[in-house]
């Protein structure tokens, strides 16, 4: 695998009025492009604004992954990856520190409005997968090794790919004014 490979990073921050969404497209670690686009609180288009940043971006034929950290975004807004996937045509790696507690979630789901719908999509994002090092994954259109490979050659050290990790930084401080550690 090619060491200066293009990835996308998407990660969201939130307060109770609204949602901001940001994006990364890295070239190995070196940072390329930035996104951002706001997104509902508890909505249901985090998908669709992930899907439009990306066919705005100039070097999205080119990428060999997309990395979430998680698939909600502000609160409930959930990421359907088997259609962002399908719709790109690009590997969706969802990497996640702690497992999630699909029944609490579904639970909490309960005075959300489309509970079943985004029960549906968090249902078909597929297995949870405990991939070593205190991270788990979820996969669409690419296999474990080749996932962790990927990872492996986007992080400077530890286990977030820098796309993910400036996403991160950058979806903070339009928030909260300020980046917060990742």
């Amino acid at each position: 695998m090619k060491k200066f490979i293009r990835t996308a990073g998407f990660d969201d921050s939130f307060d109770v009025k609204r949602g901001v969404l940001a994006g990364c497209v890295c070239r190995g670690t070196y940072p390329e492009v930035f996104m951002m686009s706001e997104i509902s609180v508890d909505g249901m288009d985090s998908t669709e604004r992930i899907i439009d940043l990306l066919s705005r971006t100039p070097v999205s034929s080119q990428l060999r992954a997309i990395y979430l950290d998680g698939i909600t975004m502000a609160g409930f807004n959930i990421i359907d990856i088997e259609k962002l996937h399908d719709e790109s045509g690009v590997p969706v790696i969802v990497l996640m520190k702690r497992k999630p507690d699909m029944n609490g979630i579904e639970r909490a789901l309960k005075n959300v409005s489309e509970r079943d719908r985004r029960i549906e999509i968090m249902r078909k994002a597929g297995d949870v997968v405990y991939a070593g090092d205190g991270m788990y994954l979820q996969l669409k259109g690419v296999d474990m090794e080749s996932a962790r490979k990927l990872i492996s050659i986007t992080s400077f050290e530890g286990l977030t790919p820098e796309p993910l990790r400036l996403a991160h930084m950058l979806a903070s401080s339009a928030i909260h004014g300020i980046s917060r550690k990742r």
